[in-house]
């Protein structure tokens, strides 16, 4: 272990303490979430257990220091701002019928790409590779049913139960369908995310059932560390041939998973660091037009090649990075501050899942995921009375 790793190890270490201590003291938030989850994956990768990594320098503490750190302070700063007062006399939304609605959209657009395009998981029953999703998907489409599937998220701790079943079990049936994991892991981290917070608010950090929905939460990562290894043995390789991927001699397949989809990332990301940067804010201006922003990476290790939440910005900006980080900070900021104010527990704990991936990718970033964060906003802010059915701080 080199020096410069050492000392980044030990930044990472005391950066998740101080995290862990603010869950205790302040609850669970979306700065400490982001700081905690976030520096892990870079303690994780500081133990240097692949031999693809590279001696760190001084270069890594400051792209990993600066960004992350300005990021969480104005998330910081929103998190106590005064609530601004919304007092609305009528509610002008019922957000059952707008459930029923939602649900009705994307069920009913999800059978009309299926008819135009077929379905993904088609290709694996003629061989072992795996179509581009975009084959599968329609140009404006795709992104509008994209925007309806996350605001069933959003919605559902304030609908009767029986629509939200129907809304899940329709998105994971789509998922596996069309070969999505993601989708399924946002979905159960989202869940993850609501009754951990909430329980939190309501018993503290230590607790019985809070060990419960941990070991879910664990339980759901090493399911698709299994479904990961499954494939890579259905494409004619085995444990071996994954760990000599990623650089871990005899490692056992769940240790070279987890590695590959943790800790690989962040020397990812430091591939972008030499790069001559696009000088454009591709991050923000994605939000409403252009690409998603958590398109696939050109670099990568061996097939590995998802990048953390700050890559991107790198990759715009380079040294100057945290430039675009601050102002995609202040975007965030303002709607956390907006819905904070107006008690959408729902958009919040969403927001909290997202940034749980931040050792793997900005998929807050996402067009269709922005969009679906705005318009949900808007048809909450109408729901007066709704709000009282899920109260937090």
């Amino acid at each position: 272990m080199d020096v410069w790793n050492l000392i980044l190890f030990l930044f990472g270490l005391f950066n998740v303490c101080i995290a862990f201590y603010s869950i205790w003291r302040c609850k669970l938030r979306s700065y400490n979430l982001y700081f905690v989850i976030f520096y892990l994956g870079l303690t994780f990768n500081c133990l240097k257990l692949s031999i693809f990594q590279t001696d760190k320098t001084f270069v890594d503490l400051y792209y990993f220091g600066v960004g992350p750190l300005a990021f969480t302070f104005i998330l910081f700063l929103f998190e106590h701002l005064p609530k601004l007062k919304t007092d609305v006399k009528y509610s002008l939304v019922n957000l059952d019928f707008l459930y029923i609605c939602l649900l009705i959209g994307f069920l009913g657009l999800k059978l009309y790409i299926v008819s135009v395009v077929g379905l993904r998981i088609e290709s694996l029953f003629y061989s072992t590779f795996l179509v581009s999703g975009e084959e599968y998907s329609i140009p404006g489409i795709s992104g509008l049913v994209g925007i309806l599937q996350w605001m069933l998220l959003i919605f559902s701790p304030y609908v009767k139960k029986k629509y939200v079943v129907i809304a899940f079990v329709g998105i994971i049936v789509f998922a596996v369908l069309h070969v999505k994991r993601g989708d399924i892991l946002r979905l159960f981290s989202f869940l993850l995310c609501y009754f951990v917070y909430k329980q939190i608010y309501l018993s503290g950090l230590l607790n019985k059932k809070m060990l419960k929905y941990v070991c879910l939460g664990l339980l759901v990562f090493l399911s698709f560390v299994l479904l990961g290894n499954l494939r890579q043995e259905a494409r004619g390789g085995g444990s071996d041939s994954l760990s000599n991927n990623i650089g871990i001699k005899d490692a056992s397949p769940a240790l070279s998973w987890v590695y590959g989809y943790v800790a690989i990332n962040y020397d990812v990301v430091r591939a972008y660091f030499d790069e001559i940067p696009t000088q454009k804010p591709t991050v923000v201006e994605q939000l409403f037009s252009g690409s998603d922003a958590d398109s696939e990476p050109e670099s990568g290790i061996n097939g590995f090649n998802a990048s953390t939440f700050i890559s991107q910005f790198i990759k715009d900006f380079g040294v100057f990075y945290f430039i675009e980080m601050v102002v995609f900070a202040l975007i965030l900021g303002i709607l956390i501050y907006i819905i904070r104010s107006i008690n959408f527990l729902g958009c919040y704990v969403f927001i909290l899942s997202l940034l749980l991936f931040a050792f793997f990718g900005n998929y807050l970033a996402n067009r269709s995921i922005f969009f679906a964060l705005l318009l949900s906003i808007f048809f909450f802010s109408l729901a007066s009375e709704n709000r009282k059915r899920v109260v937090w701080d």
